[in-house]
């Protein structure tokens, strides 16, 4: 089984952070696939593909690379979307005394903190994290590396490394508004 990623943007407005709808984000769509209503060309979840490489950039998960880490995982931001909060850190399944989930046993209210909330999660969800777009903005993308997944191992950029998907994407996160008032939260599944 391999690891996935979640993802979830969100937009600071004056009521505070709401999580992104606007359909910005390029599908990762494959050479054989085609879109249809389930693979549209654009999408609201920004880096929602499985890539290794772009997990261990952003938080040191999987990172055989041996990349640069943006931020170690940070949690999720106690000020963040009710919608991200649940969606990343999805809490209420029940459970009976073996963990079985087949009882009607009642479900304990929900934790009050997002930290708790995040503790106290679905199994299998770990790695809880956020970046602003102005740190994904911000990064030199053009300085070299050594690829230690490579055999033998490769000097690369980290341009070359993350790939043209992951560009359209940054450049993406340009249009929902200031790069300080725009993040990504994310966590892995797996």
């Amino acid at each position: 089984m391999g690891t996935y990623i979640e993802t979830i943007a969100e937009v600071k407005t004056t009521g505070g952070w709401k999580v992104n709808e606007a359909e910005v984000f390029a599908h990762p769509i494959a050479d054989w696939d085609t879109v249809t209503e389930d693979r549209r060309p654009f999408i609201e979840n920004p880096f929602y593909w499985q890539s290794y490489g772009m997990m261990g950039f952003f938080a040191g998960i999987r990172n055989h690379s041996e990349t640069k880490v943006l931020a170690a995982p940070r949690g999720l931001p106690e000020d963040s979307d009710e919608n991200s909060i649940q969606a990343l850190a999805p809490y209420g399944h029940r459970h009976d005394d073996y963990g079985w989930g087949l009882s009607g046993s009642v479900v304990q209210d929900a934790p009050k903190t997002v930290a708790q909330r995040v503790l106290e999660c679905r199994e299998g969800l770990y790695g809880h994290s956020w970046l602003s777009a102005a740190e994904l903005i911000g990064f030199d993308y053009d300085q070299a590396f050594i690829d230690q997944s490579e055999v033998p191992p490769a000097v690369t950029t980290y341009r070359e490394f993350l790939g043209p998907l992951y560009f359209q994407h940054v450049d993406a996160l340009k249009k929902l508004g200031d790069p300080s008032e725009v993040r990504i939260l994310f966590c892995f599944n797996g």
